[in-house]
């Protein structure tokens, strides 16, 4: 989460998510992946913000590896503290390594006069199967 006190946004937790989608590839059978995403690492800098005076980037980081198909779709978003009345989300981008291997990063800008109080932070990761993780 993130709180803002004073001007300020300070990460104080977050939730994970895995979600992976049905595929369908005539002629490959992909029954034997029975395994989601997994977030190897997950950081957000900087810990805290100040955003009275102006807009502010928070920056996540991600490592996600997947053992078959590899990661499809990776999003950080973060849920301001009146539930859904400010939410900023943007897909990751694999900035090393590969699909089934790799370290991701995306940033959020939070505008000046954003919301005062907790802020989830979320990651939700899918790949080419039906399966579903989550993490606090």
């Amino acid at each position: 989460m993130i709180g803002r006190g004073s001007g300020g946004v300070r990460l104080v937790g977050c939730l994970v998510v895995v979600v992976a989608g049905l595929v369908s590839v005539p002629g490959v059978a992909f029954a034997d992946d029975t395994t989601p995403p997994s977030v190897v690492a997950f950081s957000v800098d900087p810990s805290s913000v100040d955003v009275s005076a102006g807009d502010q980037v928070v920056t996540a980081t991600a490592e996600i590896t997947d053992d078959q198909l590899g990661v499809t779709d990776a999003v950080f978003t973060l849920v301001g503290p009146l539930g859904g009345s400010q939410q900023y989300s943007m897909p990751f981008t694999l900035i090393s390594g590969d699909s089934l291997d790799g370290v991701y990063t995306a940033q959020i800008t939070l505008p000046a006069g954003t919301y005062n109080g907790d802020w989830l932070i979320s990651l939700s990761v899918s790949d080419g199967l039906n399966q579903q993780t989550s993490e606090a």
